[in-house]
Formats: structure tokens, sequence, C-alpha cells
């Protein structure tokens, strides 16, 4: 199963916004990932080190496979960092965005760039699937070959 780190604005937005699209991502991927939500962390509820909550959200984007990032609400900038981290890792990166934000050449350039809510869910769970697949091919293959 694709681990899928759940990226976007957290800080300055009510907490029904920045928890809602999450939740319901996470209900719509479930049969084929494992949502790794940031706001999972007590941290966020009771304010945690801003050194701990980076490292833990490197972490998880180290141990992801696909990173979904909603660029629509809230300043996003720890988003922003966390997608050029994404990037640097060669992760795919599924992004909703509004219609100006998808004409940045950074946002074209580093993944799959999506303006509509469904366009944004129906791109995470093919990235999802073929992330499995991807995963699950060495293993096959070594098995087959002896090792």
């Amino acid at each position: 199963m694709a681990r899928v780190y759940l990226a976007g604005g957290i800080e300055g937005i009510p907490e029904a916004i920045a928890s809602g699209w999450r939740n319901k991502l996470a209900a719509h991927i479930a049969p084929h990932s494992v949502p790794l939500d940031p706001m999972r962390r007590t941290l966020f509820q009771h304010g945690g080190g801003a050194e701990t909550i980076f490292q833990d959200d490197l972490a998880d984007i180290h141990d992801c496979e696909v990173v979904a990032a909603n660029l629509v609400h809230g300043s996003c900038t720890g988003t922003k960092f966390e997608l050029g981290y994404a990037f640097a890792l060669n992760r795919k990166i599924v992004m909703l965005c509004t219609p100006e934000l998808a004409n940045h050449p950074f946002i074209q350039c580093c993944g799959t760039v999506t303006t509509s809510i469904e366009d944004f869910f129906a791109e995470v769970t093919k990235a999802c699937l073929t992330s499995h697949n991807t995963l699950a091919t060495p293993s096959t293959s070594s098995s087959l070959n002896g090792g």
C-alpha cells in the first residue's frame, strides 16, 4: 500500500477546513493507501515545538511514496517547503491549486496539478495505485530471479 503525506495549510485557518479535506481524502484513498496526516499529532492541537513539527513532517515525507498537497487554503509556507523536499526525494506529487497558482512554472514542473477537488482526489488515487504497482515490482522481480 502506498503511503500518502497530506500536505496543506494548517496554521491560520479554521481546523474544520484544515482537517476536512484531509479526512475526506483519507477515506477516499483508504483501500489503496495509508494516509500520513500531520494533524494526527497532538502537537498541532496543543502547540508543539517548531523543531519537533519540522522533523516529524520531514520523516513522514521521507517515508511516503506520494505527497497530496492542497495549496488552496492558508499561506501554505510550510507546504511549499515540503513540496521542495518531496521533489528532491523524487516522490510523486499531486497538488490542488487555484487556477492562478496552477500556471506558475515551479508548480507545473514538480508534479500533477489539479484545480478541482474531484480531479485532486482522482489523481491522488491514480498515484497511489501506480506507486503500489511500482513498489510491488521489485520484490516480484527479485523472487523470480532468485534474489
